[in-house]
């Protein structure tokens, strides 16, 4: 049984035809687009009379022409996600709950990814000598007098080539 609702306000409304105007956004964006919180809206949508009245409506629009495979696809996932809610507030079983949670959280993108799934890392590791640093230096050097403008970047000075230590 779903929540009890008495009446629906034009506020209501306005939700039932946003959520049949974007049947492909989450129930967060509905949420922030009327600035109500995700559980308030929750308890709303699954109230019986809330429900009888989108039915009506999403009948109403659709009677005239065909289905989009996205929305009968839609409609048949909250039809499948009612029927696990109904069933999670009957079920004393704990292993359904943790199935269920599990499946919902990894469709929504949390919990550790799948056996197999490749990360790639590259590591890229530039070994030089002591003596092609010092030729570097050397450049480095070269081109500070050569160009006028350009700063010595650390405490060496422009003018002198570095010395061994």
């Amino acid at each position: 049984m779903g929540n009890v609702i008495a009446k629906l306000s034009t506020r209501h409304e306005a939700i039932m035809l946003w959520l049949l105007e974007n049947p492909d956004q989450p129930m967060r964006a509905c949420a922030q687009q009327f600035n109500v919180t995700p559980s308030w809206l929750s308890q709303l949508i699954h109230s019986d009379l809330f429900r009888e009245r989108l039915a009506a409506k999403f009948h109403a629009l659709y009677e005239a022409g065909p289905l989009t495979t996205h929305q009968r696809l839609s409609a048949l996932a909250d039809q499948a996600i009612e029927r696990v809610s109904e069933h999670m507030d009957t079920s004393p079983d704990p292993f359904y709950a943790t199935i269920v949670a599990d499946m919902a959280l990894r469709r929504l993108g949390y919990g550790a990814r799948p056996i197999g799934t490749q990360i790639n890392i590259q590591q890229n590791n530039a070994l030089a000598s002591p003596e092609a640093i010092e030729r570097a230096n050397l450049v480095m050097v070269q081109v500070r007098q050569a160009v006028p403008g350009i700063a010595p970047t650390d405490d060496t000075q422009a003018d002198s080539p570095p010395t061994k230590k």
